[in-house]
């Protein structure tokens, strides 16, 4: 049996990130096997074939040609023992099948319940499909509403003189986006979305869908082909009218079911006393029907067929929607969540992570995704960094995400249709695809690390089916307190030992009630049930309440999470600030291993008093800090000596690109050289013999670029040094590279894609200052 050192340094491939895998352009099988190997040897062991716009006419979805690339993409897959997710919309949201359960059947559009206002003396016209669900006369009375229901009848033959109200039960229109030209939103070829609150509808969608993809694939499910992956199904369809509210045939009697009343249903449009309360009932029912009609039924199907339902609901906080999915999952795009402007912690979005995590945790489900990085990048389309994307990964683990879906591989960047539809391509076409071996070991460890672990937080946020409270606990965040958001309506599942609520492997002494979360009366009567033996109950964020670890001095940017894995203790620690953090942390343990994500190496913490231990975290870094007696680690050197310091000139460079000399030898920004640099994306070389005495060849260790974009590779003396990512550029130099005499530095530098996809003359290239030092 492998030990959990090993199995940390080489994680299983079931931990890969799995990638959307954008089918855009013309497909070949020759170039479908092509890039499955190009993700297979740079550590991806597992894609998402994701249709999307740009796959030309000719090639129908789910066609006999479309399925045959499918046929060919799985068979490689399963020869190199990847695995395969399939997507089940042509392009999203989820529900349609491109737009074919609507040509079969009419009446399976998606569908919105509309409030009509009818002036006196007019009539009411009902249009092709539309139903009318209720007629009312309200009028607002001191912000209530006083409501008299109408008959139809008494509506034609007598007419009242006030103002009445038709709720109309009528076609949203709605569309998805497609995958061929001319399907996008608001082109007229885009394809109706179908009604996910109808079980009808949802049934044709599995026939066309899923049960297509088994007649053609069958064979592989359950073992290449591990999950269906469903997408923000939007139950109006995009580009409905904002005046519509999510409906089917005989909803109304759902919203009854749930405490409704036929004279509310104006309380959906009106602001009234009632209106919170009202519309938190109606979004029930809405949620309701569609886990139990759509959701279910996937999953129900998945079931049966050996895979997993993973994928995620249309919100960032529909924590509710998640209880069908084997795998549940959530999304990070638009850059909602950023490291600037605070949009880590506060707003809904920010609770993405958690919202899969959590529910993952209490369902007993062992893994949770997040599709991620789609348009995240800061200042234009292509701008997306390698620094950004490290900083993502980690803000995703230390919420205890464990499977990592980035968003996207494009199959074809060709022409900007392709290039730049939901920007930027973060795999092989972009500027890291050289490293990115890298970045799929980084995903792989921390999969592994928050898979088959029980999470040691003490707090449990209550939370509702969608609505979890953000701003609020950001304070839990920076002073390094551990929680998870638990969703009321799994009290029901819960216990209560010795002032602990027990649900699944979670134990929690402490349960935040806050005052903003709507709590159902059933909830708050369980609170008191809780308190009565010996549980904590807070109405709001205590300042005292027991973080996972404490820092000295504090730091609000260091983000923390304690997991138990076969019986043994690791904190993932990651910096989501700017700045680097050295001090102390103190844990309850006697002895400490730092194990390095990024890198694999691992050494012993030297312990400063009892139960504190020295803690560097650079920016863009993470750690974990492991409780252990093992001797087996590297032991920390410590130095006394006055520091040594060689400042390289900023002239005199050798500066070459595919091996021809460049006119320039100072270190400026490539933008500067001339026109023909302005937008130029790639890789130039630069190298500098460096003369260093014997003394300065056994001091020195380190070498700092200074500033540079974006990428650097460090070559001294023909022996390669290692890869920086993102800034601060430094390398430490081992034992016995520099000699004395001259020492030839070679610095591979690559810039950002954005220059050449964008046309902006970001700035690219090594700057400097660059440094030798002890």
């Amino acid at each position: 049996m492998t030990t959990l050192r090993e199995q940390f340094l080489h994680p299983p491939s079931e931990f890969t990130p799995i990638p959307f895998w954008f089918w855009n352009d013309q497909l070949t099988h020759e170039e479908i096997k092509r890039q499955i190997h190009q993700f297979y040897e740079k550590g991806i062991e597992g894609f998402v074939i994701h249709p999307r716009l740009g796959l030309p006419k000719s090639i129908r979805y789910l066609s006999d040609e479309f399925m045959s690339y499918v046929r060919t993409a799985v068979a490689e897959a399963s020869c190199l023992s990847m695995s395969v997710m399939l997507y089940d919309e042509a392009m999203y949201p989820s529900g349609s099948a491109h737009g074919r359960v609507v040509q079969d059947d009419p009446m399976f559009a998606s569908r919105g319940l509309e409030m009509i206002e009818i002036q006196p003396g007019e009539t009411l016209r009902l249009g092709t499909n539309e139903r009318l669900v209720s007629l009312q006369i309200i009028d607002v009375v001191n912000e209530d509403l006083a409501v008299q229901n109408l008959s139809l009848k008494a509506f034609k033959t007598d007419p009242p003189s006030k103002v009445v109200y038709a709720f109309v039960d009528k076609p949203s229109n709605g569309t998805i986006r497609g995958v061929h030209a001319g399907e996008d939103d608001g082109e007229p070829e885009a394809p109706a979305s179908a009604d996910l609150l109808n079980p009808l509808a949802v049934q044709s969608f599995i026939h066309h869908t899923h049960d297509v993809y088994k007649q053609s694939v069958g064979k592989w499910m359950g073992t290449t082909i591990t999950a269906f992956f469903t997408d923000e199904p939007d139950i109006l369809g995009r580009n409905a009218p904002e005046s519509l509210r999510p409906w089917t045939e005989n909803f109304l009697e759902d919203f009854i079911r749930l405490g409704g009343k036929e004279e509310e249903l104006g309380a959906l449009w009106f602001n009234c006393h009632a209106s919170e309360k009202v519309r938190s009932r109606f979004n029930q029912a809405v949620n309701e029907r569609l886990s139990t009609v759509y959701y279910k039924q996937l999953a129900s199907w998945c079931e049966e067929n050996g895979l997993a339902l993973t994928g995620h609901p249309a919100a960032s906080t529909d924590i509710g929607l998640l209880k069908h999915f084997h795998i549940p999952g959530q999304d990070v795009v638009w850059r909602w969540v950023a490291p600037e402007d605070h949009k880590a912690l506060e707003g809904p979005h920010s609770t993405a992570a958690k919202c899969g995590a959590d529910a993952a945790r209490h369902a007993g489900k062992r893994r949770n995704l997040n599709e991620f990085l789609g348009v995240c990048s800061k200042d234009g389309d292509w701008t997306l960094t390698a620094d950004d994307m490290k900083w993502y990964i980690d803000w995703l683990a230390v919420r205890g995400v464990n499977l990592f879906c980035p968003h996207a591989f494009y199959y074809s960047v060709t022409g900007k249709e392709r290039s730049h539809e939901r920007p930027p391509d973060v795999g092989m076409h972009n500027s890291w695809w050289p490293y990115y071996n890298q970045f799929s070991t980084y995903m792989k460890r921390l999969s592994w690390l928050m898979t088959d672990s029980v999470n040691q937080a003490n707090v449990a946020v209550l939370c509702t089916e969608n609505d979890l409270p953000s701003t609020s606990i950001k304070s839990l965040y920076e002073h390094q307190v551990e929680f998870n958001y638990l969703e009321e309506n799994l009290l029901d599942q819960a216990l209560i030992e010795e002032g602990t609520l027990v649900i699944g492997y979670q134990r929690y002494q402490t349960v935040l009630a806050l005052e903003e979360v709507n709590l159902k009366e059933e909830t708050k009567e369980w609170l008191r049930s809780f308190q009565k033996h010996r549980g904590r109950v807070l109405s709001n964020v205590d300042p005292r309440l027991e973080c996972t670890l404490k820092l000295t001095p504090h730091s609000d940017k260091i983000r923390v999470t304690h997991v138990k894995k076969a019986g043994q203790s690791f904190y993932l620690l990651v910096n989501e600030g700017e700045e680097r953090f050295e001090g102390t942390c103190t844990v309850p343990t006697s002895s400490l291993q730092a194990w390095n994500p990024w890198t694999g190496n691992i050494v012993h913490v030297r312990q400063r008093t009892h139960h504190t231990f020295e803690c560097e975290l650079g920016r863009r870094e993470s750690i974990i800090l492991v409780s252990t007696k093992d001797t087996a680690a590297k032991k920390r050197i410590d130095t006394d000596h006055a520091r040594v310091c060689i400042d390289i000139p900023s002239e005199g460079w050798e500066i070459t690109c595919n091996e021809e000399q460049i006119g320039e030898t100072k270190l400026t920004s490539w933008t500067t050289w001339g026109k023909e640099w302005s937008y130029f994306s790639g890789t130039v070389q630069y190298g500098i013999k460096v003369e260093l005495t014997e003394e300065q060849c056994v001091r020195l260790n380190k070498l700092d670029a200074g500033a540079l974009f974006d990428i650097a590779e460090l070559w001294i003396n023909d022996i390669h040094i290692g890869n920086k990512l993102w800034s601060p550029f430094q390398f430490f130099i081992p034992d016995g590279v520099l000699k004395e005499g001259q020492n030839q530095i070679a610095l591979i530098v690559t810039n950002s894609k954005a220059n050449e996809m964008d046309q902006v003359a970001r700035a690219s290239g090594l700057i400097g200052p660059v440094l030798l030092s002890d």
